[in-house]
């Protein structure tokens, strides 16, 4: 026990010198003695706890072996184990129906399940698959292996190509010449128009080992199949410069498989290095339902032959039903072009020049079947032989853009059973007299046209047309008074005044200018219209000012007088539930705010400045 410093005289003597000296060394050994003993003391603490330690290790050993043994036990009681091969084989084409890629995932449960999945061809045989030129193309040859031989395949494949640098092209660069492509986008929205294709589209990473490739979906259906992404590849072969030969790998892969193929669809957003690799799509596909290569820009091609070149008498696929290819080249006498068509979409390459009865000719050979037709010309030749009327017994949409010389082409079309019209045309002359001249050769039409569209690239999934489509396009409206069952009237880059006037009020004065537009009886005109898309349209040509408020002010005009509408001759119109302006250059937020509070039934109104 530490002891109180005693009093000691000041200044000291002799004798309390002596007797502090004693004390100091005393304490000094004291202190020394219970340091020792706290040290002891220390280390036994340390060796206790270190004992405590190792134990408590070797318990949760104990424990985790013990856990594991419950785990084992508990999955090899559980009633999954006891399923039968034959079940589990339904319950994965259940999930195959609802996600294609859904293999990847139910081949990294379980070894068990891994096997079997390896073992179903099936679950294999739908390819989504996003990539770039500078990923291994492994991935298509592993897809392919795994669907075996004989499964019919379901192929779609998204292939994003960067922008060219001008590192990647020397010589261009030292010549003076510019890139292949300088936009980012030839066609806007291409890509972003609504799809009617899967869902669920595979982005890879390089050649993929065993780990499961990142499958992406749409973002209106979260995916509970999507699993980790796996490590970007860094092997052999994995050049980020854009100049890897994926399509030489990829397609030859493909290509292999084309006696199975049942769908292909390939589509880019510009031109790539290994892009003649397409000439490998060539001989018989007993199988193909629908053939689909599209780019969203031109790109300049060699001579090549592929599938759509073949003009041979042997028809390649019996079987097409669906035949889409936009910016790339095509014979208009190939044998892919047959009377099994269902739909038919072409847009030909800007440099491509066709007289107009070639063009003709490939709808005479489709003529039995097609339902849905999109033709897309920048160049249009005059017709060599002169043209007759075709009838299309089973066209239901009609789509056709580009040279100004396709009116006349359709105007010696038939279609008894057409409900969809799309006219993207270079405004030449005033489309009315194409839709007259239709009419006059079908009767009934306006009594079955639901949808119809003027300059506004609809049937191209809002593509923006050339200036040149929105002159003048529309002089007069006569027609729109016999289409009693028009669904949805989408126009742009016309004058409109007349046009909202006549949708807004049935009598007599509906109709400004010159003529009146006026339906029978003066009743509703389109009393069934329910869609009304406007781009680019602008009112007569008059102050800026007084345009906006003509333009916007009889747009809210047809809104509240058809939603208010009494019974006129018989006739009352239905609401207007949608409305889309694009491209609406002076709409003014009190406008748009009104429009808003409508509360449309279609969830949105479509403003673009």
């Amino acid at each position: 026990m530490l002891r109180q410093v005693p009093a000691r005289p000041d200044p000291p003597t002799e004798h309390s010198l002596a007797e502090a000296r004693t004390v100091l060394t005393q304490t000094k050994q004291s202190q020394n003695a219970l340091s020792a003993q706290i040290s002891t003391a220390e280390e036994e603490l340390a060796r206790m706890l270190r004992d405590a330690e190792a134990a408590i290790t070797v318990m949760r050993a104990q424990k985790s072996a013990y856990q594991d043994v419950i785990n084992h036990t508990e999955a090899y009681l559980a009633p999954m184990r006891r399923v039968p091969n034959e079940i589990l084989r339904e319950v994965f084409y259940c999930c195959f129906e609802d996600n294609p890629l859904c293999a990847w995932v139910l081949a990294s449960v379980s070894t068990v399940w891994r096997n079997l999945v390896l073992g179903m061809p099936r679950l294999w045989s739908k390819m989504r698959l996003q990539t770039t030129p500078s990923k291994a193309p492994e991935t298509v040859r592993l897809w392919l292996q795994r669907s075996g031989s004989t499964v019919p395949l379901d192929i779609e494949i998204h292939l994003r190509v960067k922008q060219p640098s001008l590192d990647a092209y020397p010589s261009r660069r030292r010549s003076g010449l510019s890139s292949p492509s300088e936009s980012l986008y030839a066609v806007p929205g291409y890509f972003a128009g609504p799809s009617t294709g899967p869902q669920y589209i595979l982005t890879t990473h390089g050649t993929l080992p065993p780990a499961t490739p990142f499958i992406i979906s749409s973002p209106s259906s979260p995916d509970i199949w999507a699993p980790p992404s796996p490590p970007p590849f860094s092997g052999r072969g994995s050049r980020t410069d854009g100049n890897t030969p994926w399509g030489f790998v990829a397609l030859y892969y493909l290509a292999e498989q084309m006696y199975r193929w049942e769908r292909f669809v390939f589509k880019y957003d510009r031109q790539f290095s290994s892009i003649s690799a397409l000439k490998y799509i060539t001989g018989p596909a007993p199988l193909l339902k629908e053939f689909d290569v599209s780019a969203s820009e031109p790109a300049a091609y060699r001579d090549w032959s592929w599938l759509p070149m073949n003009s041979s008498p042997i028809q390649p696929a019996p079987k097409l039903e669906s035949l889409t290819l936009q910016h790339v080249p095509f014979n208009w006498s190939a044998s892919i072009f047959q009377n099994s068509l269902r739909k038919l979409t072409l847009r030909a390459l800007h440099a491509s020049s066709f007289p107009l009865n070639q063009i003709f000719y490939i709808l005479q050979e489709t003529a039995e079947t097609l339902e849905t037709a999109s033709l897309h010309f920048m160049n249009v030749l005059n017709p060599v032989i002169p043209l007759n009327n075709l009838t299309l017994p089973h066209v239901k949409t009609l789509s056709v853009g580009g040279h100004y010389s396709l009116s006349n082409l359709v105007e010696h079309l038939v279609l008894p059973e057409v409900e969809e019209l799309n006219f993207d045309i270079e405004a030449r002359d005033s489309i009315e007299e194409t839709i007259h001249t239709l009419a006059a050769n079908t009767p009934g039409l306006s009594a079955g046209l639901k949808h119809l569209s003027i300059a506004y690239g609809h049937g191209w999934g809002l593509v923006d047309p050339p200036q040149s489509y929105y002159q003048g396009s529309v002089l007069n409206w006569h027609f729109l008074t016999d289409m009693v069952v028009l669904e949805s009237l989408r126009i742009g880059g016309c004058h409109v005044e007349l046009m909202l006037n006549a949708l807004s009020h049935p009598d007599e004065e509906a109709g400004t200018g010159a003529v009146a537009i006026n339906g029978p009886n003066n009743a509703w005109i389109c009393p069934q219209l329910q869609t009304l898309g406007l781009r680019n349209c602008s009112g007569h040509t008059e102050a800026w000012a007084k345009i906006v408020q003509d333009t916007w002010g009889k747009v809210v005009q047809v809104i509240e007088n058809r939603a208010t509408a009494s019974m006129v001759a018989g006739v009352k119109p239905v609401p207007v539930k949608a409305l889309e302006l694009l491209e609406s250059q002076g709409l003014g937020i009190d406008v748009l705010g009104w429009l808003k509070k409508k509360r449309f039934s279609h969830p949105y109104i479509v403003h673009v400045s």
